[in-house]
């Protein structure tokens, strides 16, 4: 009954399992992008392939980035980076790089209409935003203002490219990315389908396994998963 073939495919089902145990393992950790719950950036991660890009989306949370001396070639030569994070964490990098952009130390609190205290809804063009916790940006050219003239996004051109600003990172997690207009909005600001993430946090141990493992899935699409089991019933 060739056993050495059933062996082989046992072994090779048995490790298949084990990776995909390890793939919907759920992982907790806030913006990771292997979190699916609320706090997660998995719904974000999901709809833009993470790749080398003309746009980088600069989430800075629990450190600030180390190396930021490619950011001002990276961006004057055509490039687009959204920045988003901890308001003194995102200001000390701004001022490094001498950009004239900052964050207010305060949450607004004056909203277009209130819903409740965790964030705001702003009419855009026909949409409608949501943007949690924000802190209104001094600086810049705004693309999204509250009724009393508060920045939440906005830009600056530099050479060939241009930084945009953020008021608050929470619009990118589960919980509020899909809800109302957001997703459309940051979509249509991005522009396409390829992003380039960083996680000034980085990734954790888990979220790292899943990284990799992500990347070796992808690397077996082209191998047909169900003529293997069909070949590993046939041998029993």
């Amino acid at each position: 009954m060739m056993w050495w073939i059933k062996t082989i495919l046992t072994l090779g089902l048995l490790f298949l399992s084990i990776l995909a145990i390890i793939y919907y393992m759920p992982d907790n950790y806030q913006f990771c992008p292997y979190n699916y719950g609320p706090q997660g950036i998995s719904d974000l991660y999901s709809s833009f392939h993470n790749t080398t890009s003309s746009v980088t989306l600069l989430i800075i949370v629990g450190k600030n980035i180390e190396n930021f001396s490619w950011i001002l070639n990276y961006v004057s030569n055509g490039n687009t980076l959204i920045i988003a994070g901890n308001y003194t964490l995102v200001n000390s990098l701004l001022s490094s790089l001498g950009v004239k952009m900052i964050l207010e130390a305060d949450v607004i609190t004056c909203y277009q209409y209130y819903i409740n205290g965790e964030f705001t809804l702003i009419n855009f063009s026909g949409i409608t935003l949501v943007f949690p916790f924000p802190h209104a940006i001094v600086g810049g050219i705004p693309i999204v203002k509250t009724s009393k003239g508060q920045s939440l996004v906005s830009y600056l051109s530099i050479g060939k490219g241009r930084i945009i600003l953020f008021s608050t990172p929470y619009i990118f997690i589960n919980k509020y990315y899909k809800t109302f207009n957001n997703s459309e909005f940051i979509h249509e600001l991005i522009g396409k389908q390829n992003l380039r993430l960083l996680l000034t946090q980085g990734f954790t141990s888990l979220g790292k396994s899943k990284e990799a493992l992500s990347e070796f899935l992808n690397s077996l699409t082209s191998l047909r998963l169900d003529e293997l089991f069909t070949c590993y019933m046939r041998c029993y």
